[in-house]
C-alpha cells in the first residue's frame, strides 16, 4: 500500500496494548509464552517488509516491541484516503478492503488485506497522503507502529535506513569516479541506441529523487549510485502513455520535467506524477501486469515533450549483483586484514563476511558500557573508538580493531565501555 494511507482513529484506552512482554508471573505463563509466539510471528512478518527486511533481527525485535495493539469494528476505517497519515499497520487477525473513490466520488473496491498483510509503510518515512481507503471488513486486530516511534528508534539505534537525509545524497568526485565505465571492457545496455546518460550533476538529482522511494529504502548509498547511473534519458509526447494498465513492464521511471496523470480502469484519475517522483518500481522486481495507466498531460519547460529517466529491470539487478561483488571482495581483503580472522580462508571469510551486519556510530556514541549484557561482536571499518576497562585501563582502537568478541564465547556482561572517538562505522556480528 505504501505511504497511501492515514489512520483517523483515536483509540480508546481498552482497545490498545503494548505489543512489549509483561512481567512473568506463575499465572501468565501461558500469556508469556502465546506473547513469545506472537512477536516470533511478527518478526517474521517484518522480514518479509521491503522496508523492514534490510536490518538485523535484534532491530526487528525492537521495532516489534514499540508495535501497539489496535482494534477496529467491522466498517471502521484504519485509514482514509486523502489524509496525512503517520501510521503503519499490519493486518494480525481479519480482513480489511482497500477502498479509492472515483472521479464521481463512487468508492471502488481495489484489493482485499486479511492476516499478515500490511499498509502505510511510507508513512513511517514521511508525511504522505494516503492514496486509498483501508477499512476493516470484519472485527479486525491491528499491530500499529507511529512515525514518532520509528523516528526514535531509528535515531536511538543508529538503524542504517534512517540516515538518509539530504546530506547523504552528496557525492563527492572520487565517488563518482569510482563507478565510471570502463569503455574498453565493457558496454552498457543500450549503448547501440545512443541513450542519453545522466551526467553527475543530473546523477545527485536522480539520488535525492529516489531517496524516499520505498523500492530504494534497503539499498545503501553505493547501489543506488549504481543504479541511477544506469538510467537514461526518455521524451514523452503529451498524450502518450509512458505506461498503459494492463501490459507487462519492466521498466522504472523518474519524472524530470512535465506532468503526468495516472489513472485506473473504473475509477478514473488517482494521482499526478510532477517532477522529482517516481513510477514503475514493481518493475524491477518481477513481471507482472501493470496496475494503471500513466499518460503525460503536459510538456516540460523547454519544449512540448516532457521528459523522463529510465532504468530496465536487466540492468537494475546487473548493478545491484555488481555492487554486491565488489562490496564482498572489499570486505573479504579488509577481513583478511584483522588479526583475530587471520588464520581463515578467503572461501571462509567470505562466509563470515556473508554473516557480518554494517553498523554506523556518530562521534561520542557510547556503544555499550561496563556491565551491559554483551550479545555482538565489533569489527572497525573506520573511525576510532575509545575504552575504559574496568580495572580503570584506558585503550583505543582503529580500523582493523575490534571489540566485543567475548560476548560471541561468553554469557559474561561487558568488561568495558567503549565510546566513539569519531564518526564510525563497524561490521559486527
Amino acid at each position: 500500500m505504501g505511504g497511501c494511507c492515514a489512520s483517523n482513529q483515536k483509540p480508546e484506552n481498552t482497545d490498545v496494548a503494548s505489543n512489549e512482554p509483561k512481567e512473568a508471573s506463575p499465572e501468565s505463563d501461558n500469556n508469556a509464552e502465546e506473547t513469545m509466539a506472537e512477536n516470533k510471528r511478527l518478526i517474521a512478518a517484518l522480514k518479509e517488509i521491503p522496508l523492514f527486511s534490510c536490518i538485523s533481527e535484534l532491530d526487528q525485535t525492537a521495532f516489534a516491541k514499540q508495535m501497539q495493539e489496535r482494534k477496529f469494528k467491522a466498517g471502521e476505517n484504519l485509514m482514509v484516503q486523502g489524509e496525512v497519515g503517520t501510521e503503519f499497520f499490519i493486518i494480525a487477525k481479519g480482513t480489511c478492503k482497500v477502498i479509492v473513490a472515483n472521479d464521481n466520488g463512487n468508492e471502488v473496491q481495489i484489493a482485499e488485506l486479511s492476516d499478515g498483510d500490511y499498509c502505510g509503510e511510507q508513512a513511517l518515512l514521511k508525511d504522505a497522503k494516503r492514496g486509498a481507503t483501508v477499512r476493516a471488513e470484519v472485527d479486525t486486530r491491528c499491530l500499529v507502529l507511529s512515525q514518532a516511534a520509528f523516528k526514535e528508534l531509528t535515531k536511538d539505534n543508529n538503524i542504517r535506513f534512517a540516515k538518509r537525509d539530504a546530506a547523504r545524497a552528496a557525492i563527492s568526485a572520487e565517488q563518482m569516479e569510482q563507478y565510471k565505465s570502463d569503455g574498453s571492457n565493457e558496454q552498457k545496455e543500450d549503448d547501440a541506441d545512443d541513450k542519453v546518460r545522466a551526467d553527475e550533476e543530473k546523477v545527485v538529482w536522480l539520488l535525492k529523487a529516489v531517496d524516499d522511494n520505498i523500492l530504494f529504502s534497503h539499498l545503501d548509498q553505493d547501489q543506488r549510485l549504481i543504479v541511477c547511473k544506469e538510467m537514461y534519458q526518455e521524451e514523452v509526447a503529451v498524450n502518450d502513455f509512458l505506461i498503459k494498465q494492463g501490459d507487462e513492464g519492466n521498466t522504472f521511471y523518474v519524472v524530470d520535467s512535465g506532468e503526468f496523470a495516472i489513472t485506473v480502469e473504473d475509477i478514473g484519475q488517482v494521482d499526478t506524477l510532477s517532477s522529482g517522483r517516481c513510477v514503475g518500481e514493481l518493475a524491477l522486481l518481477y513481471n507482472a501486469p501493470r496496475a494503471a495507466s500513466v499518460q503525460c498531460t503536459k510538456g516540460g519547460d523547454d519544449g512540448d515533450k516532457a521528459v523522463v529517466w529510465c532504468v530496465k529491470r536487466t540492468a537494475f539487478r546487473k548493478a545491484l549483483m555488481e555492487a554486491s561483488k565488489k562490496n564482498s571482495n572489499e570486505n573479504v581483503e579488509f577481513l583478511k586484514k584483522v588479526e583475530l580472522l587471520a588464520p581463515l580462508l578467503s572461501s571462509e571469510l567470505q562466509l563470515v563476511d556473508q554473516a557480518l551486519e554494517p553498523k554506523t556510530f556518530n562521534e561520542g556514541d557510547v556503544i555499550f558500557k561496563q556491565g551491559d549484557e554483551g550479545d555482538r561482536f565489533y569489527i572497525i571499518k573506520s573511525g576510532s573508538i575509545s575504552g575504559n576497562a574496568k580495572d580503570g585501563t584506558e585503550f583505543t582502537l582503529s580500523v582493523g580493531g575490534f571489540f566485543g568478541e567475548r560476548a560471541l564465547l561468553t554469557n559474561e556482561p561487558r568488561a568495558a565501555t567503549i565510546t566513539c572517538a569519531s564518526e564510525l562505522e563497524c561490521l559486527t556480528l
